[in-house]
């Protein structure tokens, strides 16, 4: 499988670490190649229209010319953003995923996504359970429920010229390019999945955000620890600290003491009637 990942020209130290990441987990039949993001001196010089951020259009940018590059091939192709990671199973899950892919319609399978609704949280934590259990993964129906992010993703190849005329026809950058998707999957114009547990997941990188606003630090900070506490591959003990100051920082003895009760609920000790 070929791989792309955008890359900022000055993001040295992103290239580096998911070069290295690559090199350790991915098996000899797949490729890392590196796309040069779009940045915002681009989007500034040819005064790019719409209402978002210069680094917000960017990066829709950047995405859209990365899959209009590679619009005739003709096996499915891994997208990524320069903060995401694999681990040992990543490769070998896929590959299985996309030896059935033909068997269902779709047009984009994620890796992994941002949730941020509490009780779909709850969900994933109670499912992610059964599953290990079982020893599989699924996959999830997108259109099931709300989600962000588009640090990692495959596009069927078969689907690569509907997405790029989708993608192309936004003259006037409006809307986040993660959440455009996400609404096209709502709109069932897409077919949307996720690999659940995640097969990949946010480096620590992804905590300097190259897009997010400083005064959403916090809420990013909750949304991608859960996000990585839920991949497949997941050390509890690495989420020990930040976890610690997430609580410091933002709970309440209110949130604590109802913090415990969920904590009950979703404990393997919990017996439910």
């Amino acid at each position: 499988m070929d791989c792309f990942y955008i890359n900022l020209d000055n993001a040295i130290k992103r290239r580096i670490n998911i070069q290295n990441n690559f090199s350790r987990y991915m098996e000899k039949t797949w490729t890392l190649n590196r796309f040069s993001a779009i940045d915002i001196h681009y989007v500034n010089k040819h005064k790019i229209p719409g209402s978002l951020r210069a680094n917000e259009k960017a990066c829709f940018l950047s995405h859209r010319q990365l899959i209009k590059n590679n619009i005739t091939t003709k096996d499915p192709i891994l997208f990524l953003e320069d903060d995401a990671i694999i681990g040992q199973q990543t490769c070998t899950i896929l590959n299985q995923i996309l030896q059935h892919h033909g068997d269902f319609e779709w047009d984009i399978i994620y890796t992994d996504v941002c949730i941020h609704q509490p009780d779909t949280m709850i969900d994933m934590i109670n499912l992610r359970k059964d599953l290990k259990l079982q020893q599989k993964t699924q996959l999830l129906n997108l259109n099931n429920f709300s989600f962000a992010g588009a640090t990692s993703y495959i596009i069927n190849p078969l689907s690569l010229i509907k997405v790029d005329r989708l993608l192309s026809q936004e003259e006037s950058l409006d809307v986040p390019y993660d959440i455009y998707l996400r609404t096209l999957v709502e709109k069932d114009i897409l077919k949307g999945y996720v690999v659940f547990p995640f097969i990949t997941t946010l480096s620590n990188d992804s905590e300097e955000s190259q897009i997010q606003l400083t005064k959403t630090a916090n809420t990013d900070t909750i949304w991608n620890t859960f996000r990585r506490m839920i991949w497949l591959e997941r050390d509890l003990n690495d989420f020990n600290q930040i976890t610690k100051k997430i609580q410091s920082d933002l709970c309440d003895t209110e949130s604590v003491l109802f913090s415990r009760l969920i904590a009950a609920l979703i404990s393997d000790k919990f017996v439910n009637k």
